[in-house]
């Protein structure tokens, strides 16, 4: 699903910790919301989304957590989604079937298509297809989508971005709202306090306003990473020369703890740290 593209592209790079079901489910239904997906087709999707993610998690490396990829899109009509691990394939789960007798044919009854395939590499690729969204009257596309139905994205990853999650987004019109519900998901595992975790949104919505305003790419990336009460965001490629003085930069300083940036490859990488100083 990388490459050229001709509609909304979201991936999500993760471990297989029990964790990350709730935060794929976070990023599908954040998706799925910006997107005005009707309620059935919502519901769809979350469940069979988080559905492949908790075989992945209980069934790809034994005892051990490994790599989990999710990508969801809109293309040509339908939604598209592809969950892949790097782990012991279908096959080499047999001797823990139970979850696998319930969990395809689940996948298979929720999607219009279904494949579960033993990739070559290792490991198991899941791809879903579901019906087209019906946008709702009443919530507009976000702004950049409105007329870019026919046009190409090229969706890419970043480089050289590395954290306990990595979120790409194209458009980056996007990526205000479902960076939002992911790092709320992930706000927990850094022992934030509630008080805390409605920050993450408000931190998120500055964010991506800077990425819609400095985006150096029609994708754009982040990478997040919890741990001792902070929550890290790491944002990229941005144009050089705009995260000196980001957009809200007021705001930034007041909700987070660090701001930094880096250059390297003609763009830069905005950093940003905030801790919970109650839990600290």
């Amino acid at each position: 699903m990388s490459g050229e593209i001709d509609a909304p592209w979201v991936r999500l790079e993760l471990t297989s910790r029990p964790e990350a079901a709730r935060i794929v489910r976070s990023m599908a239904s954040a998706t799925g919301e910006a997107l005005a997906f009707d309620a059935e087709l919502l519901a769809d999707v979350n469940t069979a989304v988080t559905e492949a993610c908790n075989n992945a998690i209980l069934h790809a490396y034994g005892d051990k957590p490994g790599s989990l990829s999710v990508e969801l899109g809109a293309i040509r009509g339908a939604v598209a989604v592809r969950v892949r691990d790097h782990g012991c394939g279908i096959r080499g789960a047999v001797p823990e079937p139970d979850g696998l007798k319930v969990g395809l044919p689940l996948m298979s009854a929720l999607a219009d298509r279904a494949e579960f395939i033993n990739a070559p590499d290792g490991g198991t690729e899941v791809r879903l297809s579901f019906r087209g969204p019906v946008p709702s009257r009443r919530r507009p596309w976000p702004r950049g989508l409105e007329s870019g139905g026919g046009s190409s994205w090229r969706a890419r990853l970043h480089a050289g971005l590395t954290g306990d999650v990595v979120l790409t987004v194209s458009p980056v019109a996007l990526l205000g709202s479902i960076l939002g519900r992911i790092g709320r998901a992930l706000a927990p595992s850094a022992g934030f306090s509630l008080q805390r975790c409605s920050d993450v949104y408000l931190l998120s919505d500055v964010l991506g306003a800077h990425a819609e305003s400095a985006a150096d790419s029609s994708s754009i990336s982040v990478a997040l990473g919890a741990h001792d009460h902070r929550l890290e965001f790491a944002l990229a490629p941005l144009r050089v020369g705009t995260s000196a003085h980001p957009e809200g930069e007021d705001t930034l300083a007041w909700l987070t703890d660090e701001v930094t940036f880096t250059a390297f490859d003609g763009h830069e990488t905005l950093r940003v740290s905030m801790r919970d100083h109650l839990r600290a």
